[in-house]
């Protein structure tokens, strides 16, 4: 039981950070879209707020499956790669 507690604390500290630098990263691109829209008039001040959380959550509706398989650490390589000869 021990085991599968730290196991399941290790998978989702890891898929919880992957997935977090991946959403950081996809809403400040879409922000950067939208405010540079926004700026040149496309759109109207009260929708840039909208417009950013509904494309976070269709990021996040792409990156929720994807961030366990991104954030897989392979196990310990050998010791006959790791040293240097």
């Amino acid at each position: 039981m021990t085991v599968q507690r730290y196991v399941l604390r290790e998978v989702m500290q890891t898929w919880l950070a992957v997935t977090g630098v991946l959403v950081a990263i996809l809403v400040s691109n879409q922000l950067s879209r939208v405010l540079g829209r926004a700026a040149s008039d496309e759109y109207g001040r009260h929708v840039v707020f909208d417009l950013i959380a509904l494309g976070a959550i269709m990021n996040l509706s792409v990156i929720v499956p994807v961030g366990p398989l991104a954030g897989h650490r392979p196990g310990p390589w050998p010791a006959s790669t790791t040293t240097a000869k």
